[in-house]
């Protein structure tokens, strides 16, 4: 949730022991609260105490401090109004009877969580006036009756929306005549002004002098430009009448805690700022081991940095590397290519000698001549020579030939056969 600073209240100077304690803003201080404060609200449409000179406000304290005696310290929030917060019943029942300090006319009344709690009630007939309203509901408790309005064709009308103030805890139901009505708690919307367009007060209670802008926060010309800032977070993601300010809706939560909880916005300001804390500083030994928001986006960028290193490195090397592994590739197919066509020349060049080889020797003897040599042989073995000793040779060899199988006869192309066709 955001916390944004308290609004700097006036402070005045201190006085003795005897006199009023010094005006500030003691909202920082751990100081129990026993009772409320009494609001004193000035009248007579002169300065508010906020915008008195010195000698005048130390004029109105001393009177205060002769009609009911010290008080146990004071306030002056935003709005010009002063809180002075009583230290015991008597003094309290004292200033609420004040109606005019050194010719000044004011109003002292309690806190809206002290007069009463306040509910709401909804689908009321509009033909109901409020005083008849009192009239009906006066025994149940209900002291002042409210009828809220809408807007219908640019006019202010009655709605059926009716307020209900009680003396009081608030009932679960009221009854009108023959009707039950459910009732639901009311939580006042937080005050927020048109003219500076700050929250904590109205127009009527406005310091500035000027009509702002709200979208900047700043007086200029209505045609001018400006940039867009809240007034209230100092946002630049919302104009200062938003209602997803974060400042807003801390006030709105603020004023739930302060109506469920029967106490000003002021103490409940404190008691969540103490909760708060409390919590931070027990969470704190949990929260230490916590990555924060900027080491998480730190560690994004990182990712994405790998990432996108990552991909560089699939287009540019990885891409280079499965080119060089393709074209290896291509080559090493067209390298068993040549290999197969090298082993089957390789083949037809041993075929063509066989062929060769077998064309020069001389064609063989059929089973007669066989046996006219071998008569020829044994009739002239006894002048056998070195002749026929070789020719004897000749004749074992081509049988030796002849009794091996018949080489292989392939097809050959006119290229394979040219050198048989020259050798013939």
């Amino acid at each position: 949730m955001y916390h944004h600073p308290p609004p700097a209240k006036r402070s005045l100077p201190s006085y003795s022991d005897e006199e009023w304690p010094t005006i500030g803003n003691h909202h920082g201080k751990n100081t129990p609260i026993n009772l409320p404060p009494v609001i004193l609200k000035l009248t007579d449409g002169k300065a508010n105490f906020r915008q008195m000179d010195m000698a005048e406000l130390k004029a109105f304290t001393n009177e205060i401090v002769k009609l009911v005696g010290n008080p146990r310290r004071s306030d002056c929030p935003r709005g010009g109004d002063l809180f002075v917060y009583p230290v015991d019943i008597g003094q309290r029942e004292a200033l609420l009877k004040i109606s005019k300090i050194a010719n000044r006319t004011l109003t002292a009344a309690l806190p809206n969580s002290m007069t009463g709690r306040k509910g709401i009630i909804h689908r009321v007939p509009v033909s109901e006036s409020e005083a008849d309203l009192l009239d009906l509901l006066g025994p149940q408790g209900v002291t002042k009756v409210e009828r809220f309005t809408k807007t219908s064709n640019d006019a202010r009308v009655p709605s059926e929306t009716v307020a209900l103030t009680f003396k009081g805890p608030l009932p679960t139901r009221v009854t009108l005549v023959a009707l039950s009505f459910k009732l639901h708690t009311y939580y006042p919307s937080p005050f927020k002004c048109v003219k500076c367009w700050k929250l904590g007060h109205t127009r009527n209670h406005c310091n500035s002098k000027d009509q702002n802008c709200k979208t900047c926060g700043q007086y200029h010309n209505t045609s001018e430009p400006c940039t867009q800032k809240c007034v209230n977070c100092h946002s630049d993601d919302h104009p200062s009448d938003s209602k997803e300010c974060p400042a807003y809706i801390e006030m709105i939560a603020l004023i739930k805690y302060a109506t469920d909880n029967d106490v000003s916005v002021s103490d409940a300001r404190t008691k969540i700022s103490l909760t708060y804390s409390a919590a931070v500083n027990r969470n704190t030994a949990t929260t230490a081991h916590q990555p924060t928001s900027s080491a998480i986006e730190t560690l994004k960028q990182t990712i994405n940095q790998l990432k996108d290193q990552l991909n560089e490195l699939q287009n540019s090397t990885i891409r280079t590397l499965q080119t060089k592994i393709d074209h290896v590739a291509t080559e090493a197919s067209k390298a068993n290519k040549r290999i197969d066509t090298f082993e089957d020349k390789f083949a037809n060049r041993f075929d063509q000698l066989e062929r060769l080889l077998l064309a020069r020797l001389p064609a063989p003897k059929t089973d007669s001549d066989n046996l006219s040599i071998s008569d020829s042989e044994s009739s002239n073995s006894n002048h056998s020579s070195p002749k026929n000793t070789s020719s004897q040779s000749q004749i074992h060899a081509r049988r030796d030939y002849m009794s091996t199988p018949a080489p292989r006869q392939e097809a050959s192309s006119n290229k394979d056969n040219r050198p048989t066709s020259k050798n013939k």
